[in-house]
């Protein structure tokens, strides 16, 4: 609705601008012809005649000029754009070229559409007036053909109108998605460089359209995930060793430092920042001990930073039970084991690119032990806890039943 209103404010100065007056010419060529046509056309002699011709003049001349300017306006060069090392920024002009073009076009169609309603609204008018005062018995053909006609092209321009109006608003929302990456590039290369990386990563991630929309921090389906048994979030005020973590295999708990901050993307976080090797476990409830699907969102801040879950498994007779390690690397590919494979394996994961350099984990414990330890004959039992190793944020996790 603002944009017509704004269309139509543009048509109301028409007069003021000679750009607008030039269009303006073919359409009120053609409506002075027809008029000059129909008040003529039941007299006759000299000079009926050469107001006759001159009115078949205004119409041909009419169109051809409206002709010439639609063909003028479609054919707007738009400059090759030069080399440059700030293509985004190139590619902002462009649109803004192009949307400037395809503006113009919109609102050529929809002045034309109302000109031509205008017409032949008068034209049908002229013709009813000339029966009410008698100057005719009855409307004749050529004043219905007339005004049905300019119905007619008035209808087809408001089609071009709408197809207009349409390609206008998509390359507006590009035109806008473009500038407020642009705006937010520019923004993080002023920030100091410790903090760009985090900054422009997700930009770059939007750029190579991977990143349409930010994906939900919440589980997908109950097709991937049964029921939420657990999930371990950050929102108390003292520390997390005060509840289910504990700190351990470190020399020095004074060089682990735990941080809790909010973050745009996904709320309350932990950031853990140590100099010192260092592990943080967690034990999970028996209620949560069954379930065999792991959710976590983290960023890793260094190559040693890793999320471990804890868990049991049993020996396919059920008489023999062990706790095992998985850690959970970025990456694809087949899993491997530490050692001789019988107390961790590394199970790479290809996360969901979130928000801010998140990371969202998604893992299903029984497909990872049948792809590791099932192989001598171990199954999934339980679920024991986690571990968290290295610099990381961490934003939650959590732990489902199996899906169906």
């Amino acid at each position: 609705m603002d944009k017509d209103l704004s269309i139509f404010g543009d048509i109301l100065k028409v007069f003021e601008d000679r750009e607008h007056a030039r269009n303006a010419a073919g359409p009120l060529m053609m409506m002075f012809g027809l008029i000059l046509l129909l008040l003529t056309r039941t007299s006759s002699g000299p000079l009926q005649n050469a107001i006759l011709v001159f009115a078949g003049v205004l119409i041909v001349g009419g169109m051809i000029v409206t002709y010439v300017a639609v063909v003028r306006r479609s054919t707007v060069s738009i400059a090759r754009l030069p080399s440059a090392a700030d293509d985004l920024g190139l590619a902002v002009e462009q649109l803004s070229r192009n949307y400037e073009w395809i503006r113009s076009q919109t609102m050529y169609t929809f002045y034309l559409s109302t000109i031509f309603m205008a017409l032949g609204i008068l034209v049908i008018l002229f013709g009813s007036v000339r029966v009410i005062l008698g100057l005719a018995e009855s409307t004749d053909a050529l004043t219905i053909v007339a005004g049905v006609i300019s119905e007619f092209i008035s209808g087809s321009a408001l089609l071009l109108y709408r197809s207009g109006s349409q390609r206008l608003d998509e390359i507006s929302q590009k035109l806008h998605q473009t500038w407020r990456i642009l705006v937010a590039y520019r923004l993080a290369k002023e920030l100091p460089e410790p903090d760009q990386k985090d900054a422009i990563l997700p930009l770059i991630i939007a750029l190579a359209g991977t990143l349409v929309e930010t994906p939900s921090l919440e589980p997908a389906t109950s097709k991937e995930y049964g029921s939420l048994l657990e999930k371990i979030e950050f929102d108390y005020q003292d520390p997390p060793t005060k509840h289910s973590w504990r700190i351990v295999d470190c020399p020095d708990k004074t060089r682990v430092s735990l941080r809790f901050f909010d973050d745009g993307f996904v709320g309350r976080a932990l950031e853990i920042e140590a100099t010192v090797r260092y592990a943080m476990d967690c034990t999970v409830s028996p209620s949560v001990e069954l379930g065999s699907v792991v959710e976590f969102v983290t960023k890793l801040e260094t190559g040693g930073s890793v999320v471990y879950a804890r868990l049991s498994v049993q020996s396919s007779d059920s008489s023999r039970s062990k706790a095992v390690w998985f850690n959970f690397p970025v990456g694809k590919g087949q899993p491997w084991p530490h050692g001789d494979g019988s107390s961790e394996w590394s199970f790479p994961v290809t996360p969901t690119h979130l928000g801010g350099n998140w990371l969202q984990f998604r893992v299903d414990l029984n497909e990872a032990v049948r792809q590791t330890y099932g192989k001598d004959g171990w199954r999934f039992e339980k679920l024991r806890g986690f571990r968290l190793r290295g610099n990381l944020s961490l934003a939650y996790i959590s732990v489902f039943e199996a899906g169906q």
